[in-house]
């Protein structure tokens, strides 16, 4: 027996602001499996990725106080989830471990995420 993903369908209440630039999220699949997966979207449905395509600072290098912030695991949920770096639009989907979906053992009691266009280069050498 296969489980059927849901059609993509957009997630309440779950948009982020950048400057002018809206994005939406869509959801895929069925929270709890394999499959589940939260895609990120601009103002014409295309989507994009939250790592790469938001901006750090959404109201322009002018505000660099204000940053823009992904949230992987929200409050009071256990659920280990985090971006998909291997996957087109890198999309925010459950961790696995051995086949197996990963959990925290409890709720965690604060937004958990990351700050988008702050990944590491590893060719860049430092020369401090």
């Amino acid at each position: 027996r296969h489980a059927r993903a849901a059609a993509p369908r957009r997630a309440q209440a779950s948009a982020a602001s950048a400057g002018s630039q809206a994005f939406a999220v869509s959801v895929a699949g069925e929270k709890g499996t394999e499959s589940f997966r939260l895609f990120y979207e601009d103002g014409a449905g295309k989507r994009v990725s939250p790592w790469h395509d938001i901006p750090l600072y959404p109201a322009g290098k002018e505000n660099p106080e204000v940053l823009s912030f992904i949230c992987e695991i929200p409050k009071e949920t256990k659920a280990k989830m985090e971006v998909a770096t291997d996957e087109l639009a890198t999309p925010i989907k459950q961790d696995t471990k051995k086949g197996k979906l990963r959990d925290y053992p409890y709720n965690i009691h604060w937004n958990y995420g990351m700050l988008p266009q702050t990944w590491e280069d590893p060719s860049h050498k430092n020369e401090a």
